[in-house]
C-alpha cells in the first residue's frame, strides 16, 4: 500500500470534520470559524448564484441567523471521498425576524438540501447546493403552495 492510500482514510475523516464544523456555524452564528474552513475565494455553485467568497458566505450565515435565530443545521448523512464531501442536511427553526426582506412570519420550517463541498489546501474552495428554496418560502407563506390554490 502506498503512503497517498495510507493517507486517505485520515483525510477523507478531517474532511468531514471540518464539515461538521462549518455547518455547526449555522447553529452557532460563529461565522468567524470559518476563517479556518473556507477559503478567501470560495466559489457557491447555486442555481440562484450563491454567495461568493468567504466575506458573501459569512454575511449569508448571519442574514440567515437574524431571520431564524434559533436556526439548527441537523447534518443527515456524510460521505467522503478524496476531495469531495457530499453533505445531506436540514436546515430548521422558526422565521421570527427579517430575511430576505420578507417580515417575520413566526411560521417554522424544515428545509433540506444536499451539497457537494470540494477542498483544496485543506480549505473549502467549493459547494454545490441544492437547498430546497421552493419549500422554504412555500412553509413561511410567501408562495403558495399547490394545495392552497384550490
Amino acid at each position: 500500500m502506498t503512503m497517498v492510500q495510507d493517507s486517505a482514510p485520515r483525510i477523507a475523516d478531517e474532511h468531514k470534520r471540518l464539515v461538521r464544523q462549518a455547518y455547526d456555524v449555522f447553529s452557532t452564528g460563529a461565522v468567524d470559524e470559518l476563517d479556518q474552513i473556507v477559503a478567501p475565494a470560495f466559489i457557491d455553485h447555486r442555481p440562484d448564484g450563491g454567495h461568493q467568497g468567504l466575506v458573501e458566505l459569512k454575511a449569508h450565515v448571519a442574514e440567515l441567523r437574524a431571520g431564524i435565530p434559533d436556526l439548527v443545521c441537523a447534518i443527515d448523512q456524510l460521505t467522503a471521498q478524496g476531495e469531495k464531501v457530499a453533505v445531506q442536511y436540514r436546515l430548521l427553526g422558526r422565521q421570527s425576524g427579517v430575511y430576505q426582506g420578507v417580515p417575520a412570519t413566526a411560521k417554522r420550517v424544515a428545509v433540506e438540501s444536499i451539497d457537494v463541498l470540494r477542498f483544496a489546501g485543506g480549505k473549502v474552495v467549493e459547494r454545490w447546493s441544492q437547498l430546497d428554496d421552493l419549500g422554504f418560502y412555500q412553509q413561511i407563506g410567501v408562495v403558495p403552495t399547490a394545495q392552497s390554490r384550490y
